[in-house]
């Protein structure tokens, strides 16, 4: 289970703004704090999640990574406007 705590008036103005409206440069921190993986990101987003959901996460993370450094390299358009839907033809990634 993924908890995501966001103050209230985070959530309020982060409900106003698409969570893909911008790219991040920087990366985010985790930490292991009792028993459970603490994820903390930009504008203050943190969430806190069971090492199974923070492994399967990780494993994610670094494949969508790889895939997008290897579309910069190959010159594939990466500017496209992003609005949280999945284009047509496209799947999620696993």
């Amino acid at each position: 289970m993924v908890v995501l705590a966001v103050s209230l008036a985070k959530e309020a103005e982060m409900a106003s703004k698409s969570p893909m409206s911008e790219t991040q440069t920087s990366a985010g921190v985790a930490i292991a704090e009792q028993g459970q993986v603490i994820l903390e990101g930009p504008d203050g987003v943190n969430v806190t999640m069971t090492p199974d959901a923070a492994q399967g996460t990780a494993h994610s993370l670094l494949s969508a990574a790889e895939k997008a450094t290897q579309q910069q390299r190959d010159g594939i358009d990466t500017s496209c406007e992003m609005d949280g839907t999945i284009p047509a033809g496209m799947k999620p990634l696993d």
